[in-house]
């Protein structure tokens, strides 16, 4: 009776420790700049801009707050600001798809090699309505970001 007790509370304390270190939790680096964007921008739909060039950068990482879309992007280098396109067309599934890219607008503002960037996103849904769904499958991201129109 004391190897049966012995053994299952082993059992038990070596099946803790194992969840608690197979959780990955990611965590990014709360920083000054973490918390402000290096540049505001305005999300269009525009189909002439989406046969323009995307902008090299690298997608680290995308947060939804309702109508704003935070990306962290690193290896920018051009001169000009960064700015997110949408095309006109979307898929007719449910939620519907609207394909969008980040394409880099000649400016006097320039942008920094990395960052973050805010991009107001209200443009690119389907319905003015509220909770009305929509998948932007934004280029350079794997997984699509779903957005509901809050008000």
């Amino acid at each position: 009776m004391k190897y049966i007790l012995f053994t299952s509370s082993l059992w038990l304390l070596w099946s803790c420790s194992l969840t608690q270190k197979s959780v990955q939790t990611l965590k990014y680096p709360i920083s000054q700049d973490s918390n402000t964007p290096l540049e505001n921008s305005v999300a269009l739909i525009d189909d002439e801009l989406m046969s323009n060039p995307s902008a090299t950068l690298i997608i680290d990482s995308t947060r939804l707050e309702e109508n704003y879309l935070w990306i962290q992007y690193h290896d920018f280098s051009a001169d000009g600001s960064l700015v997110m396109v949408g095309n006109e067309a979307i898929a007719k599934s449910f939620p519907p798809i609207r394909t969008c890219k980040i394409i880099l607008k000649p400016s006097n503002q320039n942008s920094a090699p990395s960052g973050w960037l805010k991009i107001d996103i209200t443009a690119l849904s389907n319905k003015k309505v509220k909770d009305s769904p929509i998948y932007l499958q934004l280029e350079g991201w794997p997984e699509k970001i779903l957005y509901l129109y809050p008000y």
